[in-house]
């Protein structure tokens, strides 16, 4: 599980700063309303960037992850961990381990699109008591900004290779939009909080090639070592045309939003 090798790395690579968890976890209270012993229930908790900040909150906390390397990370920051706090490995493309219309709040971060959506919307549905809401955190980059554009001729030579898939706004939106149709209210986008990063195209490359396929999604093809050679070779030619030098750290702007809907 490449989660598993990351877990140590997390916090520093693609991690958030407590004051923007913080913010996030603020924010889905004041938008859903929850309060006292309401649940939120956390789809893919991860190292508890944002679930950590739940635990000051008045508010009962479920986080479920996969990854028990994550998991372990995550409470270490919580040690001794509340009494309002709950840790459980679990697959989330599977029945989700929560009683019916338990949950006050479903909120999933920048996890979404790895889930099967199908899964997600139903298994949202059974545990989000009525009137309960959908919260889904992604964060955003300028279209122009260093990693932005890298991603988008990674996908370009994926989809050269027939891996065509779906990144975070796809996903979100997808399942926003089947709530939608199921006469949910959708509702619309909250930005929680900005801020700048630097990065050097080395570094992105390397935390891409560190994943075993290349790919953030779901896709049911497999990648052969020559087609990740390939891939590689390819993204890396193209760095070097188009930023030169793949030490200069550039800077970028960074905003966390939170997208969501109310059920009936």
């Amino acid at each position: 599980m490449w989660f598993d090798g990351q877990a140590r790395q997390f916090d520093d690579s693609a991690g958030l700063d407590p004051s923007v968890g913080a913010s996030v976890a603020q924010a889905i209270l004041d938008l859903s309303g929850a309060a006292g012993d309401d649940v939120i229930l956390d789809i893919g908790a991860g190292t508890g960037a944002i679930g950590s900040q739940f635990a000051t909150l008045p508010n009962r906390y479920f986080g479920l992850e996969l990854s028990l390397s994550m998991l372990e990370v995550f409470q270490r920051k919580l040690v001794p961990l509340p009494r309002n706090t709950s840790l459980v490995q679990a697959d989330c493309d599977r029945p989700w381990p929560v009683g019916d219309g338990t949950a006050t709040v479903v909120f999933a971060s920048r996890v979404v699109h790895h889930l099967k959506p199908r899964h997600f919307i139903e298994e949202t549905q059974r545990v989000c008591r009525s009137g309960g809401c959908l919260s889904l955190g992604r964060v955003t980059r300028d279209p122009d900004s260093l990693p932005s554009r890298l991603q988008r001729y990674k996908r370009s030579l994926l989809a050269e290779h027939g891996f065509s898939i779906g990144g975070g706004e796809q996903g979100v939106r997808k399942v926003l939009d089947a709530f939608g149709e199921m006469g949910a209210t959708v509702l619309p986008p909250t930005t929680v909080a900005r801020w700048t990063r630097s990065a050097t195209p080395r570094q992105l490359l390397a935390k891409w090639e560190d994943k075993p396929q290349l790919i953030s999604g779901r896709t049911n093809k497999e990648m052969s070592a020559e087609q990740r050679t390939s891939i590689v070779d390819a993204l890396t030619g193209w760095t070097r045309g188009e930023f030169g030098d793949p030490d200069q750290s550039q800077e970028f702007a960074e905003e966390y939003t939170l997208h969501g809907a109310r059920l009936p």
